[in-house]
Parts: C-alpha cells; sequence; structure tokens
C-alpha cells in the first residue's frame, strides 16, 4: 500500500513538473492525443509494465527527454516509449493508444516552402517551384505562379523530402485573370519514388477530387485521416479537356516539421 502510495506521489510530481517547467527540457505544457485501438508496430526503445493509466504512461515518455511517442495498453497496463515515428507503422490493434508528445510550442507547419518541384510542362516561364516561394500575391506578372501548357491531364507535384501525416492543403489560385484554369483537379499523394519525368511510373492515391473551379482563394482542402506521402500531386482530372495548370502557391501543413505524425488523426 505505501509502496503504491509512493508510485502515485511521484506521478502527480512529474506531472507538475512537465507541465511547468518539463523537467528542465520544454519550457511549455506537454500533451499527447490518444489515437484509439492503434499502436506503432516498431521495436520500443523501453517498456514498462504496470502503468495503470494513459497519462502515467504519457509522463514517462515525456521525463524519458528523448522520447517521441508511445504505445499505452488498457489491459495489460503495458507503456512502450519510442524514439522515432514512422507513421506508415501504424497498425490497428485493439486496446491500444498510440500518441505523439506535443508541447505548447508545436504549430501546424508548411512543409511545402522551397521544397523540389515538378510539373508536366513548362508555359509563359511559369516554373514549377513559383508554388513553393512562400509568395501568394497571385499576379502572374510578378514571377509568382507556375504555368503548364496547354495540354491533356496537366499536372505539378511536390517532393516534401519525407513522408508526413498530412493534414490539409492550401492552394492560391491567380488574382489577376484566368482564375478559371484551375478546375476540376484532383489531389493524389504517393510515397513511392518519383522519378520527375513519369507521372505513371509512380503508384499515387486520389485524397481528394475538386469539381468546378475555387470559389475562395485560398482553398483549403483537409486531407483524409489516413494521409501519409512524401509526393503531393496536384492534376486536372476532366479527359475532355485541355487546359493549362496554374498554381500561385501550394501550402502542405503537418502538426509538426520534427515529427512525422500529426495527432489525433488514425
Amino acid at each position: 500500500m505505501e509502496t503504491s502510495k509512493l508510485v502515485s506521489l511521484v506521478f502527480v510530481f512529474l506531472g507538475i513538473c512537465v507541465k511547468i517547467i518539463a523537467c528542465n527540457q520544454w519550457t511549455a505544457g506537454i500533451f499527447a492525443i490518444p489515437k484509439l485501438n492503434v499502436k506503432l508496430s516498431n521495436t520500443p526503445n523501453d517498456t514498462s509494465l504496470d502503468i495503470h493509466t494513459w497519462n502515467q504512461c504519457l509522463l514517462l515518455c515525456a521525463h524519458a527527454t528523448t522520447c517521441k511517442a508511445f504505445n499505452y495498453h488498457v489491459y495489460s497496463f503495458r507503456c512502450e516509449l519510442f524514439v522515432d515515428v514512422d507513421c506508415r507503422k501504424l497498425d490497428k490493434s485493439d486496446g491500444w493508444k498510440f500518441g505523439v508528445i506535443k508541447t505548447d510550442n508545436n504549430s501546424k507547419t508548411n512543409v511545402a516552402v522551397n521544397k523540389t518541384t515538378y510539373q508536366s510542362t513548362i508555359g509563359s516561364n511559369g516554373r514549377s517551384g513559383r508554388a513553393v516561394d512562400g509568395n501568394t500575391e497571385g499576379i502572374y506578372n510578378e514571377e509568382s505562379c507556375t504555368h503548364t501548357l496547354e495540354e491533356m491531364h496537366p499536372w505539378w507535384i511536390v517532393d516534401l523530402g519525407k513522408a508526413y501525416e498530412l493534414c490539409k492543403i492550401v492552394i492560391w489560385n491567380r488574382l489577376d485573370c484566368c482564375s478559371d484554369r484551375l478546375h476540376d483537379f484532383a489531389i493524389e499523394v504517393s510515397n513511392e519514388l518519383f522519378d520527375g519525368e513519369n507521372v505513371n511510373s509512380t503508384s499515387w492515391s486520389r485524397e481528394y477530387l475538386y469539381t468546378g473551379t475555387p470559389a475562395n482563394n485560398p482553398t483549403t482542402i483537409a486531407f483524409p485521416q489516413t494521409s501519409v506521402g512524401r509526393y503531393i500531386k496536384i492534376q486536372n482530372a476532366i479527359d475532355s479537356s485541355i487546359d493549362a495548370l496554374t498554381l500561385c502557391e501550394v501550402e502542405v501543413y503537418v502538426e509538426s516539421a520534427d515529427c512525422e505524425c500529426a495527432l489525433g488523426k488514425v
């Protein structure tokens, strides 16, 4: 009984420490949003038994300083800690909860800025990199927008450099004229290596199909909860249409630039 009380007091102390000064590691509160019935299938860096609550497992991870994520099993009271996180290795598993350590300092981050880009063709000197240069002006003569030739299914791709679990994409259209060139487009993602030329050499997963021309500028589209990808493609999806594709900025948001899993998603 005395041992149990001592353990409880230790966890209370750790909770205060985490919230106020985070045991000299963080200066903001620490929390994690559980993914229910999901676990990370990697081999854990550390495992503790007889951990009777999710919060106790969270505090163990926070106190470990190098821990980024954890699994907690509500039936066996098992707590598994991880230094590295790979969202592609998340599996559905009954009774498990998966969490990623998050601090109040974290914010959703645009990971597309200045990343490598590709497009099907180049028209009017509208190179693909203009869509990730941070300029959302939407005036073509200010060199802020991309442009392909008029063709069937023109496409644009950004390479994020590694796989992220994706939150949302924000697409900025032209403001001077010709905004109708962005219409009926598909948003697709892939984790397979793209050779930079043959778009059909990579397997793509369609995450969203926008019908018509966007009514708002910018247009914000939330990714489905299972979206994980390194490459993001925007492509005209109309078979009977010959068009140029123009994008003035594309922002891709994930939970944190140094964390490959967005929180609270399965």
